[in-house]
């Protein structure tokens, strides 16, 4: 039973982790997209 239990919580701290370096990325790429588009738009518009 406790080989289980560790490798249950390893599991999640991997899961965590790597959700927690998903997040930041996603959300940088998202913001680093809408500035790319609003250039675009301002270029093109004026």
């Amino acid at each position: 039973m406790k080989i289980v239990q560790e490798e249950n919580i390893q599991q999640a701290g991997h899961s965590l982790i790597s959700r927690y370096h998903v997040e930041p990325m996603a959300c940088l790429f998202f913001v680093l997209g809408m500035m790319i588009c609003a250039y675009l738009l301002h270029t093109f518009i004026l």
